[in-house]
This record gives C-alpha cells, sequence and structure tokens, in this order.
C-alpha cells in the first residue's frame, strides 16, 4: 500500500503540462471495436483506468502496442467478446464502455456489473434500457447481464432516462455500427461525448447534434480505422488551477483549454483567481484576496462540472465569505471530502446529501487523511498543501486512476508532496 505525505506551505511556481482527458479515452479507446483497421489514441494518459480498459480489451484478443509512452495503437480485428474478463470489468466503470461496441459489432455482449468511485448512486439501467431499443435481448441473472440481438439489431429513437455522459457515449458506440439513424434524446453533452462524435464520424458513422440535448448518429455497416490526439484533461487543468490559486503561486498550465470550463472559468475569476489565456496554456498568477461565490451548482454540461465541484470546495475554504456548494448530482460525494476538511478546520457544514456550506478564509492543519474516491482524492492533496504542518493521504490508487503522476507534476511546481509506500 502507498499513501502520500505533504509538507504544507510550499507556493508552487513553474510549468506543468497537463495529461490527455480520461473521460476521453473511456470512450474513444473502446470505439477501436468497432472496426478491423488500425486505430491511434494520441495524448493517453498513463492512469489505472486507462491501463485497466486496455487491459480488458487485450485479453478479448485486441493488439495493444505503445508507440511512445502517450500513444497507442489498437488493433482489434481478432477481439472475441467471449474472452471478456469479468474480475477486471469489475473494477472500473469505464469498462461499461465496451459494451455499446462489442453488442454492436457481435450481436450480443456479456459482462458484469462495473466498479468505479462510491459517490453515490450510479444505476446503469439507462444504459440496459437504450441497448434494449436496439432490438437486443436482455438477460440478467444473480453476477452477470446479457444481451443478444434477435435478427438484426435496428437504429431507433432513444430517449434517455437521465442526461448520463457514459449512457450517451455507450449508445452512440452501439449506434455506429448498426445502418439508419439513431436519434438520441436527453443527451449529454460533455466535451468529450463530443469528441467520441467527432471520432465516429471520422471513422464512417455521421453524427449530428440538434437542439435541447439532442444527438443524430448515421451508423454503417463497416466502419474505418482512426488517429486522434485526445484533449487535455479539464478537471486536471481545474485542479492545477485551484492548486495554484491557493498557494499564492504562478503557475503556467501547459496544454489547458478554457474553452471546454466556461463556467468554470467564470466562477474562478469571480473568485478573484487571476489568469492570463495564452497560445498553448493559461497563466494563473498569484490570486491574493479571494471572494466567496454565493453559490455554485454542479449540473450536466455546460453546467459546472461535478468532477471539478470539490476541488473549488478548497478555493472556498481560503475565500472571505460564505459558499453554497450544491452537488446536484450524486449524493454521496459530500461525504467523501467534506467531513476530511472539517477535521483540517475548516468551517464547513453538510446541510443535507445535497449541499454543504463553506465559510472562509480559514486556516487548515495536516491530518492524517483517507482518499474515499478520485476527485476527493485530489481535494485533500489540494488541502494538504496549504495546511499547516504534515498531511497524510492514504487509499491513494483512487487518485492514481485518475491523475497522472499528479506527485510528480505538483513536486516539479515545488510541493513538498512524497509517495510512500508501507
Amino acid at each position: 500500500m502507498e499513501k502520500f505525505c505533504v509538507q504544507g506551505g510550499a507556493s508552487l511556481k513553474g510549468e506543468v503540462r497537463m495529461s490527455g482527458s480520461k473521460n476521453s479515452a473511456a470512450s474513444i479507446i473502446p470505439a477501436a471495436i468497432l472496426t478491423n483497421e488500425d486505430c491511434v489514441v494520441k495524448n493517453v494518459p498513463q492512469i489505472e483506468d486507462v491501463l485497466g480498459l486496455l487491459e480488458i480489451m487485450e485479453k478479448m484478443g485486441a493488439k495493444i502496442k505503445w508507440r511512445s509512452s502517450s500513444e497507442v495503437l489498437i488493433n482489434a480485428s481478432g477481439i472475441d467478446p467471449d474472452k471478456i474478463d469479468f474480475e477486471l470489468v469489475a473494477r472500473s466503470r469505464m469498462s461499461l464502455l465496451v459494451t455499446g461496441a462489442l453488442l454492436s459489432r457481435f450481436g450480443k455482449v456479456v459482462f458484469v456489473k462495473p466498479g468505479g468511485c462510491s459517490i453515490g448512486s450510479r444505476p446503469i439501467a439507462t444504459h440496459l434500457k437504450a441497448l434494449e431499443r436496439f432490438g437486443a435481448k436482455k438477460k440478467i441473472t444473480a453476477d452477470r447481464i446479457s444481451f443478444e440481438s434477435i435478427g438484426s439489431l435496428k437504429a431507433s429513437k432513444i430517449i434517455l432516462g437521465e442526461m448520463s455522459v457514459t449512457a450517451t457515449e455507450n449508445t452512440l458506440l452501439a449506434a455506429a455500427l448498426i445502418p439508419g439513424t439513431t436519434e438520441i434524446h436527453q443527451a449529454a453533452l460533455e466535451p468529450h461525448v463530443q469528441e467520441l462524435a467527432k471520432v465516429l464520424t471520422g471513422m464512417g458513422a455521421v453524427t449530428e447534434f440538434g437542439v435541447s440535448h439532442q444527438i443524430k448518429i448515421t451508423g454503417q455497416e463497416k466502419l474505418s480505422g482512426f488517429e486522434h490526439t485526445l484533449i487535455a484533461d479539464p478537471i486536471e487543468v481545474g485542479t492545477f488551477i485551484v492548486a495554484s490559486a491557493i498557494t499564492g503561486g504562478e503557475v503556467f498550465i501547459k496544454g489547458a483549454d478554457l474553452s471546454v470550463l466556461e463556467l468554470e472559468t467564470l466562477k474562478f475569476k469571480e473568485a478573484g483567481v487571476k489568469m492570463k489565456v495564452e497560445k498553448d496554456g493559461v497563466l494563473i498568477k498569484p490570486s491574493l484576496n479571494l471572494k466567496a461565490v454565493g453559490k455554485v451548482q454542479a449540473l450536466p454540461y455546460p453546467g459546472f462540472s461535478s468532477d471539478l465541484l470539490a476541488p473549488f470546495a478548497v478555493l472556498m475554504t481560503q475565500a472571505k465569505g460564505t459558499t453554497l456548494i450544491h452537488e446536484a448530482l450524486y449524493e454521496g460525494r459530500l461525504r467523501n471530502y467534506i467531513p476530511e476538511l472539517q477535521r483540517m478546520g475548516a468551517n464547513t457544514l453538510i446541510c443535507d446529501p445535497h449541499r454543504a456550506v463553506i465559510t472562509g478564509k480559514t486556516d487548515l492543519v495536516g491530518q492524517p487523511m483517507i482518499s474515499f474516491d478520485l476527485r476527493a482524492g485530489a481535494t485533500l492533496i489540494l488541502a494538504a498543501l496549504i495546511a499547516e504542518g504534515e498531511s497524510s493521504i492514504e487509499n491513494i490508487s483512487q487518485i492514481d486512476r485518475g491523475y497522472e503522476k499528479i506527485d510528480q507534476k505538483l513536486r516539479g511546481l515545488g510541493a513538498k508532496i512524497k509517495r510512500v509506500s508501507e
């Protein structure tokens, strides 16, 4: 087991390069299942969730070749859905995104309920109902879920029960090899959903975005390979913006694209974070006299990202005034980091499973802590950076699932953080 030990008080300075988007990799890598041709994905983050996804595909017979530390070639011509490794699937929710592609290509798929972060109820019913709409017959046993087509799968009009990002992506992947036009209503439109749609269009399946969260995709009997460079991870960008602002540092975040963080950027500026957009990134200047923003609410895109709400909460502990944090999407997220911030000295109050109030500015004190989920873990690192004394953070495998070498990147900026094996 490993943990992070952080000595607070260092002001971050320098330049840090962002890794490719975890959430983009989650759907674009499975898109390779849809073709027999070579697919090349660039700017791939070497994080546990992505490596696990590639291992799932490799165990099924896909050829995986790393051309460099961030570029991978995938050929799924020899993939066999019957060889899916259920143990690997059960470890990560990202694995759910192979199911739509496998069903589309082979007309059948068997899987288990995937794992992931413990952040509240994350049912997969929306995925299951969408896949059924293509004409596949569903069967659920105690430990397996299977779909098998009765005749040919057919394009359909699908109204998702919620604006689920992964259900939207899974539906797009399933529709791509089904001839005809599928309409997806109440679709999520996050940047990585749009990125997947762009890749599928390049492969030959035509995607169009309509009004009111609608996507149309015209599937084809055969799709070509692709070469695609993943966008910089917007959640990592936001995390490093917070890290720079709360430490009073000056950091150039290379590769950052604020066009996919428009509302978040407005909130950062409202809080007094000083930033300057440059050609190949964003410069965060020393940000003094941070101010509370009153209220920030996590909602589907283009709303404020739920994944960035926890890091933003740390920013608010250092801002003068009171802020209501409203986690509208997941009822389990607040309890994974707010109590830990309270133990460090933050003036916070959980009102109910979806809302918390933070009053700043408060000094934080280092504590031994546990990372209960990916984003909460990164949040505790941020808090530790400004806490008096030393903090330790256990269960850091959760953090490694979504942040590539976060400790090395922070050390490169002057943070006193080390990875310790127990």
